[in-house]
């Protein structure tokens, strides 16, 4: 993961603050758990969006919303990225 952090140059002090603290930063293990906190929450969000399709494709199976080609296609294609979503995120944690 590519992540730029900057100050104008004259800012001599800025800059040599900043790199020191992106050194610490990432020698501490803070980056590292940043970014595995974050990939936890967009895998949990990821599987309540498609478990949130899944019922709208259910509803549309039962006739209890629309039942229309361009709905079922709609939650067909939705399930399938979702579920490419959740074997990302997966293996990305892993």
């Amino acid at each position: 993961m590519q992540q730029a952090v900057g100050t104008p140059k004259a800012r001599v002090a800025s800059a040599a603050f900043l790199a020191a603290f992106i050194e610490e930063a990432k020698a501490s293990g803070l980056v590292a758990r940043l970014i595995e906190r974050h990939f936890m929450i967009v895998e949990g969000l990821v599987r309540l969006a498609l478990l949130g399709t899944l019922v709208g494709a259910f509803r549309v199976i039962l006739g209890v919303s629309p039942r229309t080609q361009p709905d079922v296609i709609y939650h067909i294609g939705l399930v399938a990225v979702l579920i490419c979503g959740v074997v990302v995120a997966v293996r990305a944690g892993a």
